[in-house]
């Protein structure tokens, strides 16, 4: 239900007319903005025909990935970064923040709930979730999701 939901209000927001890059692009804008904090992308990499289910998952991943550094990193600059490698596309969100003992995931806490549903997102698209941090250094979440597979497909 949660996915169909998002995927309503994704299409809702313009995402067949405008696609998922540039709705991105709005989304590093008005976090900028809201936050003061710099953000930098390079989303070219990003096809138009990605099933709805994947381009809901990157959305909704990216968004949860920015609240993050908004409520934790104390950042200057997030980047934003889409690549294509191996029939996949991969979306990297890294910050200059402040950084964590990526040991302290293996905790259930109530700081880390944003990070266990992104997780959940990309599983659900047959995709996975990496996240790199350590303290002093910011933090790097990287999705990787199918450009197609009928698990990716299902889902819309």
């Amino acid at each position: 239900d949660d996915l169909r939901r998002s995927i309503f209000e994704l299409r809702a927001v313009g995402l067949a007319e405008r696609g998922l890059a540039a709705l991105l692009a709005d989304a590093a804008a008005a976090f900028q903005q809201a936050t003061g904090v710099r953000v930098e992308h390079d989303l070219g990499a990003i096809p138009r025909d990605l099933s709805l289910a994947v381009q809901t998952t990157v959305y909704r991943v990216v968004q949860e990935a920015l609240q993050n550094v908004r409520k934790h990193a104390r950042a200057k600059t997030v980047h934003i970064r889409s690549t294509l490698s191996e029939g996949r596309l991969v979306i990297a969100v890294a910050d200059d923040g402040r950084g964590f003992r990526c040991s302290s995931l293996t905790v259930p806490m109530s700081g880390n709930l944003g990070l266990v549903g992104m997780r959940e997102r990309a599983e659900l698209v047959g995709g996975t979730l990496d996240v790199k941090s350590r303290p002093g250094r910011g933090t790097t979440i990287v999705l990787t999701v199918p450009l197609t597979s009928e698990l990716a497909d299902a889902g819309h």
